[in-house]
């Protein structure tokens, strides 16, 4: 008898929860499955997230991703504005990712990392301290800066999952 009742009670929670699922948009698999990859695009960057990531607005960034962990900040630097500025645009990855740095008055230099060319600095930003691990890109017209930004606490386990976005980045 104390079975049966028990096999009653599992079988409508498992029904709740697939109507659910169901009703919310979920698929009983999408529960489990964790985030999505997520191709985000805009002025000729392309970078595959996840679906916990969504677009916002930036007066001062060419594209803007956050998630609840995660800014993802991408700047484009047109080769006509950097000539402008006095700045070669046939300079290497490298040497503008060495300009960033130096312009923003942070102490370091870039290295090469899974043969992405990249800055990391910790900085405070309203009350936190953040860490901020910088991708150099070179494209036909312009360098690009993406920028990965997470809270320093969970920087060194976030690096690689950083790394694999990175590596996904195209540049028209």
């Amino acid at each position: 008898m104390k079975t049966a009742k028990t096999v009653k009670i599992l079988s409508l929670v498992l029904i709740s929860t697939l109507l659910f699922s169901i009703f919310s948009g979920c698929s009983f698999t999408r529960m489990f499955s964790g985030p999505q990859e997520k191709e985000f695009s805009k002025s000729g960057f392309t970078i595959t997230l996840t679906d916990e990531f969504s677009e916002s607005d930036s007066s001062t960034m060419t594209a803007l991703y956050s998630s609840q962990e995660y800014v993802v900040a991408v700047l484009k630097e047109e080769f006509t504005l950097l000539e402008q500025a006095g700045i070669d645009p046939n300079i290497s990855e490298t040497e503008y990712a060495q300009i960033v740095l130096t312009n923003n008055s942070i102490e370091g230099s870039p290295t090469t990392e899974d043969g992405l060319v990249t800055i990391s600095y910790q900085m405070e930003a309203n009350g936190k301290n953040m860490s901020y691990w910088g991708v150099a890109k070179k494209g036909s017209d312009a360098f690009w800066l993406v920028q990965f930004v997470c809270e320093s606490d969970i920087f060194e386990e976030s690096k690689p999952q950083f790394v694999e976005w990175a590596q996904t980045i195209t540049i028209e």
